[in-house]
């Protein structure tokens, strides 16, 4: 352990030299910061280009080499833009505005051919990146701290835990923002710690999160700012579970043939734009086959879709939206169509045999993946998988297990819901054979 510190103080002994350098700029990084090299190690700048030389402070040390504000530019990539947004240098919700649309472009479809190489596989064929338009995410949650008596509410700061008051957004919805603003009095009176928008049919839908349940006023403030604001539901998220406060309308989606009633804090497609897109992806594909699993359903986003036109079973961790699904599913006349099905996916993966009734399953897991469901998928003979996913890394992950047990991976499309940011959605085609 004596000789690994050793080791580390050298490789960072420039750090007690003086702490401003010029450096080149070699590549982007997984999170957008530009990346050179100071005598063999790594240095990651915010902000900085390929291509650039630029002047940085160091600032710190992180696992493989240093962090370093930009504090200017001596060679300018042509890549480089004015970012659209003013509040771009300090809001870290967008870490890439101030590159080229071709630039973002090539650096965000990096992301997934990196994590692929890295799985060994190479030469997947990856259709054009598909970026979603400005001003379309429909859900965001947003940190809130005080200071005095305003109420402080946006995005953390790059690397920090510093709250951004962005009272103009690009990425947001009107709706989103304009529910933002009229909230402001009412959260400065709150003692919360975040909030959660979702912009829906019937309108926003508001979880407030803190550890004490609000008191008998503030109570009475929040179903007068529901009214004054028009919101369809407030819900208070706490230590002892999700608890409403104020529902004057049911938070309402339409997917496909159905309208499901959103639990508080359900999750949603951050875009409509990205939600119909993926859509429209798995019904080509499973275009052809008959009976089919939709795995990580959620509240049915795909299969209700799905159901117009084959049996679908909707297979959910959560019981609230299971119920959700199975109620809109009844409304809609579907049920000799789709059913729900309450079960824990990583816990309790569908078995071989099991899966071996389904012509088609389609997979959308959470960021971690779906490591287990792949392995019992692997093993199966089910013809055609689907998979969506909201991270290249652990897609990678589960691809290499699909491939490993006979799948070959036809098509990838890479789908931006999360604009200017390092998140990075997807569809893609496996198929047996």
């Amino acid at each position: 352990m004596r000789l690994l510190l050793n080791s580390i103080d050298r490789r960072h002994a420039h750090l007690s030299a003086p702490k401003t350098m010029d450096i080149a700029i070699d590549r982007l990084g997984a999170r957008g910061d530009g990346i050179g090299r100071s005598q063999g190690t790594p240095v990651y700048v915010d902000g900085a280009l390929p291509g650039e030389t630029a002047r940085v402070r160091l600032v710190g040390r992180r696992a493989d080499g240093l962090v370093a504000t930009l504090e200017h530019l001596i060679e300018v990539s042509p890549e480089r833009r004015e970012p659209p947004c003013r509040h771009a240098a300090s809001c870290g919700g967008c870490v890439l505005q101030h590159a080229t649309g071709e630039a973002y472009r090539a650096w965000k479809t990096g992301l997934l051919t990196a994590a692929l190489a890295r799985r060994g596989l190479d030469g997947v064929a990856i259709e054009p990146l598909a970026v979603a338009p400005q001003a379309s995410r429909r859900r965001a949650r947003l940190g809130l701290s005080h200071r005095g008596a305003e109420a402080i509410v946006g995005f953390r700061a790059r690397r920090s835990h510093r709250l951004v008051a962005n009272d103009a957004c690009l990425v947001m919805t009107p709706a989103l923002m304009a529910a933002r603003a009229g909230l402001l009095p009412l959260l400065a009176r709150l003692n919360a710690s975040e909030i959660e928008l979702t912009e829906t049919d019937t309108g926003i839908d508001l979880v407030l999160h803190g550890k004490a349940i609000p008191g008998l006023a503030e109570l009475e403030a929040i179903a007068a700012a529901a009214h004054e604001l028009d919101l369809a539901r407030v819900s208070w998220q706490g230590s002892d579970g999700l608890m409403p406060l104020a529902t004057r309308r049911t938070p309402q989606l339409r997917l496909g043939a159905a309208v499901v009633a959103l639990p508080a804090g359900a999750f949603v497609q951050p875009t409509r734009w990205g939600e119909e897109l993926m859509a429209a992806r798995i019904c080509e594909a499973v275009a052809r086959a008959g009976d089919l699993a939709d795995l990580y359903a959620g509240l049915g986003t795909f299969g209700f879709r799905l159901a117009r036109e084959r049996k679908v079973t909707a297979i959910e961790g959560a019981a609230s939206m299971t119920a959700a699904m199975a109620e809109a599913a009844h409304r809609a006349g579907l049920l000799g169509r789709f059913s729900a099905q309450a079960r824990d996916l990583a816990h309790a993966p569908l078995t071989p045999d099991e899966l071996g009734r389904f012509d088609a399953v389609v997979v959308d897991p959470p960021r971690q993946g779906a490591r287990e469901q792949c392995v019992g998928l692997a093993a199966s003979g089910v013809p055609l998988v689907v998979a969506a996913s909201c991270h290249p890394g652990s897609f990678s992950r589960d691809a290499r297990i699909l491939v490993d047990g006979g799948y070959r991976l036809d098509t990838i499309w890479p789908i931006d819901q999360f604009l200017w940011s390092h998140h990075l959605e997807l569809v893609a085609v496996f198929r047996r054979g």
